[in-house]
């Protein structure tokens, strides 16, 4: 039977609750339902640790490519920062600190505020890391609402199980799949061509001209980090924004021009 009785009251039953992917969004879901006493709980995390993708393990610098699967992982670059202020990111019941008053917080604080999360609401207890869910289906029941079959993979034993759940939360975020568009010339080009998501730190271009596709926050954050070391930085976007002012940035060219 998919739900089962709470304990000391066999006429009320537990809705068994799925959470694919323990983020910053699986986090939340978790403190949710972990204090639904008419729900019993399991989180599923490929990776084995919590935070999605605010990881920056050791040694990632040297593995770009690495799976999602791997302890490299990482879809971050070291001195990233997040992009809205300290009280919108912020858990509701612990403060982000930070060593500095900046508002927009490093990369290490706000790793730190997740982690202490996590601690601080008891949230390991529901999380089952380096699992994977490959496939989930409906159960449709004339008898009563939808439930759904998932099919999870534990990546340590590489066994497979099928589990039945009533409620299903999809937090497994958009980050993981990367798109490189095909344009042409791309291939007989020398040089490298990296998505950001493989961008670690700014070392590896000084003296360079690089060109940076794109003018979103992650494009902007990097050509300022590209900016002490790189002999020329060139931005590609759909509009012109102008960002940078020739006078403060000579050395960042912006452009509007279709590639």
């Amino acid at each position: 039977m998919l739900e089962e009785p709470m304990e000391g009251n066999s006429s009320v039953t537990r809705k068994r609750v799925a959470i694919m992917g323990a983020g910053v969004t699986g986090l939340y879901a978790l403190r949710h339902f972990g204090d639904d006493s008419k729900s019993k709980l399991v989180a599923y995390e490929v990776q084995n640790r919590l935070r999605g993708v605010w990881n920056y393990p050791p040694g990632c610098e040297d593995f770009p490519d690495a799976p999602i699967t791997s302890e490299h992982y990482c879809r971050m670059y070291r001195g990233m920062r997040v992009n809205a202020p300290r009280d919108l990111n912020r858990f509701p019941e612990l403060p982000l600190h930070d060593s500095s008053d900046d508002s927009y917080v490093s990369r290490e604080s706000f790793q730190s505020h997740l982690h202490e999360y996590g601690q601080k609401c008891d949230l390991n207890r529901f999380v089952k890391l380096r699992h994977r869910v490959n496939f989930l289906e409906p159960l449709n029941s004339e008898a009563g609402p939808c439930r759904w079959r998932l099919f999870i993979e534990d990546l340590t034993s590489q066994s497979v199980a099928e589990e039945v759940f009533d409620i299903v939360l999809v937090c497994n975020g958009r980050h993981e799949k990367l798109h490189l568009p095909n344009l042409p010339g791309l291939n007989s080009f020398r040089g490298p061509v990296i998505h950001s998501a493989h961008y670690r730190s700014s070392e590896a271009y000084a003296d360079k001209s690089v060109l940076i596709v794109g003018g979103a926050t992650s494009a902007n954050d990097i050509a300022l980090e590209l900016l002490p070391v790189a002999k020329k930085v060139t931005m590609c976007r759909r509009r012109q924004l102008n960002i940078f002012p020739k006078e403060q940035f000579p050395n960042i060219i912006e452009s509007s021009t279709d590639v």
